[in-house]
């Protein structure tokens, strides 16, 4: 179906002009609170799946392995290393709602790491910038980004995500 019919239902033209058509609808849709995907290293799933029973138990919890093929380029390679697995879990919350006293993407985003995992980059950033580049490799990200944005003219990733923390 993606194949046949993608580029007239998917591609990014008709996706901004249906998010356009959309919006007045989607303005009274509230954001979920938390939405947080975490890969662990299959080797800590256990670790990561007692904490959360015991600090969120909030389901549906979606687990989904992810073999890494190769070492992918934006990591840092010493947290690369940390991970030292090939198979994570992707280990996904959407729509939690935060119990008041504190923000549960925070405290996911502090476990994944605890864990050696990382967070995909969907979900609020709470990440000081040094723990971001402890997770993520900069030097990779400067080199491509003067190469495709010479002058400077977009924010760098780190102040794209909007971090919160």
């Amino acid at each position: 179906m993606r194949y046949l019919f993608g580029q007239f239902v998917l591609g990014s033209t008709n996706l901004i002009r249906w998010s356009n058509r959309l919006s007045p609808i989607m303005r009274f849709k509230k954001r979920p609170e938390v939405v947080a995907d975490m890969f662990i290293p299959a080797r800590r799933f256990l670790d990561f799946c007692k904490l959360y029973e015991q600090d969120f138990g909030f389901y549906p919890l979606w687990i989904v392995p992810y073999r890494v093929p190769d070492a992918y380029p934006w990591r840092n390679p010493e947290h690369f290393a940390r991970m030292a697995d090939d198979l994570l879990i992707d280990c996904a919350v959407y729509g939690m709602k935060n119990n008041g006293e504190s923000d549960a993407s925070v405290r996911l985003e502090q476990a994944t790491f605890e864990l050696d995992g990382i967070k995909a980059l969907i979900g609020r950033n709470h990440y000081t910038r040094d723990r971001f580049w402890q997770i993520y490799d900069e030097t990779n990200y400067d080199a491509a980004e003067k190469s495709l944005d010479p002058n400077g003219t977009f924010p760098n990733l780190y102040a794209k995500l909007g971090n919160t923390g």
